[in-house]
């Protein structure tokens, strides 16, 4: 799951997100939102209802819970305990806080499978098809 929320987020903060694939299950949170594309800062800003800057753990599943609920979406059991251990190996730092650099960095890190520090073409085409294929997207031909 950690793969996959780093790579989902990868792809919404793309440009190009409704282009790679040809279908958008409805199953999915990250299916949803991404098939509207997303940027995330933006998404940090309004998920961060204290204004800190940050997220902690009660702001994103307040989020999480507030947009299954908007999008009639039933979370499964132990979504909150997932969901706090993805948090946690975002929060680089340990504080309890997750900030955007701590995002992008699980981002990166999550793509980067060798750990070299850079992507290569390789894994970022398997990071996008991974993520495809754990929520059920079918890619465009070429893409």
């Amino acid at each position: 799951m950690k793969f996959t929320l780093a790579i989902a987020a990868l792809v919404a903060s793309t440009s190009a997100v409704g282009t790679w694939w040809t279908n958008t299950p409805q199953t999915s949170l990250v299916a949803l939102k991404v098939s509207e594309g997303m940027n995330l800062e933006k998404i940090l800003k309004e998920i961060d209802t204290d204004n800190s800057g940050d997220l902690d753990l009660k702001e994103v599943n307040a989020a999480i819970a507030a947009f299954a609920k908007e999008e009639g979406f039933e979370l499964p059991a132990g979504w909150k305990k997932e969901s706090e251990a993805i948090f946690n190996h975002v929060d680089a730092n340990g504080n309890g806080k997750v900030t955007l650099d701590e995002i992008k960095a699980a981002i990166f890190n999550a793509v980067d499978a060798d750990k070299d520090g850079k992507w290569s073409l390789k894994e970022v085409t398997q990071a996008i098809g991974g993520m495809a294929k754990e929520h059920g997207v079918q890619l465009k031909k070429g893409w």
